[in-house]
């Protein structure tokens, strides 16, 4: 539900629950708060939802940065500021290098020295922005590990896009994308599924295990290797539901695993695990096929092997 908020604060309202520094900084800064900053600081700081509609320079965005600066100031002074991200701004603006100066970097650094003059510890700068995307922001320091011998890369596959060649090479790649999805998605099911009949009776005693699905999934997502995006996802659906009963197992396939085996088909490359992958699609939605049927009849023909009888 949307509500509007109807009581605009004092500054000093405002700012006697912020950080010391802060509220020194503000003042020297400032003469009073803006309209929006009146009304959505208090919301932002007790973690509200939040859209400010106001008009450019009415200080909206130093609303949302200084609610959030506060935070993390205060955190750093409790000893409970952890290494992982609090706050992603996102921005459509052309001039956000410009916007990100203004109102995060500049105020920051100000704030820092307003510490040092109290005798405060400045907290390390958690700021991290993409160079290439912002050039005025100088130095780069975008927070991820690069790959080993790309140090010096140029391109953009560091930030998640790559132009791959001409028309047809961005969706080749894509296609070929899926259709190894189809391989990894496959091995996932099949390395659970056998996990979940160690307790077979088919298997000594002695080598039964009642295995947690879900705890080992949540276990493969921390550091191991072959924990991914889809590992995620399969440790949250066992978490939802562990024994996946609203689940049939009938699995579509959308067309990208058939394009890539054609494609390794025409270029003459093996593909044996992705074929198998879309094949196992294909079988999971068929009952017992008349191929099946054909096996079992040789076997009994040949070696007197009597299948059990329908649903027994």
């Amino acid at each position: 539900m949307i509500s509007y908020q109807k009581k605009r604060h004092t500054m000093t309202e405002v700012l006697s629950q912020m950080d010391p520094a802060i509220q020194k900084w503000f003042r020297s800064k400032f003469k009073d708060l803006t309209e929006p900053q009146a009304y959505a600081i208090p919301l932002i700081e007790a973690k509200n939802n939040v859209l400010i509609s106001s008009p450019t320079g009415s200080g909206k965005t130093i609303s949302a940065f200084l609610a959030i600066i506060d935070r993390l100031y205060k955190l750093h002074r409790e000893g409970k500021l952890e290494d992982k991200i609090y706050c992603v701004y996102v921005s459509p603006l052309k001039a956000l290098a410009n916007d990100i100066n203004r109102n995060l970097k500049e105020p920051l650094r100000e704030i820092g020295e307003v510490v040092a003059q109290m005798g405060g510890e400045r907290p390390p700068n958690y700021l991290n922005f993409p160079r290439e995307d912002n050039p005025s922001l100088g130095t780069r320091s975008i927070r991820f590990q690069l790959t080993p011998g790309r140090e010096a890369a140029t391109r953009t596959a560091e930030r998640g896009y790559l132009h791959c060649g001409p028309s047809g090479a961005g969706h080749f790649v894509k296609m070929v994308h899926n259709g190894i999805e189809y391989g990894i998605m496959q091995a996932y099911a099949e390395g659970f599924d056998i996990m979940k009949n160690a307790t077979s009776t088919d298997l000594p005693e002695e080598l039964r295990y009642d295995l947690n699905l879900a705890d080992i999934a949540e276990l493969w997502r921390r550091g191991s290797v072959v924990g991914s995006w889809l590992l995620d996802l399969t440790a949250q659906a066992l978490a939802e539901n562990p024994t996946l009963s609203r689940y049939t197992g009938f699995v579509q396939d959308s067309g990208e695993g058939r394009w890539t085996i054609m494609a390794a088909i025409e270029e003459g490359v093996p593909a044996d695990v992705l074929s198998a992958a879309l094949y196992v699609r294909f079988r999971s939605r068929q009952e017992h096929t008349f191929a099946e049927k054909v096996l079992s009849a040789m076997r009994e023909k040949f070696g007197g092997h009597i299948e059990p009888p329908a649903g027994g």
